[in-house]
């Protein structure tokens, strides 16, 4: 059973990773289009990727802290307490 919990917290922990590595290469893209004039066009579907991939990091981000974090960062009232940074 534990290491079923561990399997499956270092497997959220690695999808929480790659959920934010996405954001920065489609970052870097976007740098990338907007040198370039003749594909301006890109950039807008770019920029809404972005904003799709950051918002499913942040909901990963947000899910781990939740389910793997450890008991003395839950107040008195079940509130996680963390610090929300984006």
């Amino acid at each position: 059973m534990v290491t079923a919990l561990y399997c499956s917290c270092e497997q959220a922990e690695k999808a929480k990773i790659q959920a934010r590595d996405a954001v920065v290469l489609l970052e870097q893209a976007r740098m990338l289009l907007s040198e370039d004039n003749a594909v301006q066009l890109a950039i807008k579907h770019t920029d809404a990727a972005i904003s799709e991939a950051d918002k499913r990091a942040a909901m990963l981000e947000v899910w781990y802290r939740r389910s793997y974090s450890p008991a003395d960062s839950v107040d008195r009232k079940g509130r996680i307490n963390v610090q929300e940074d984006y």
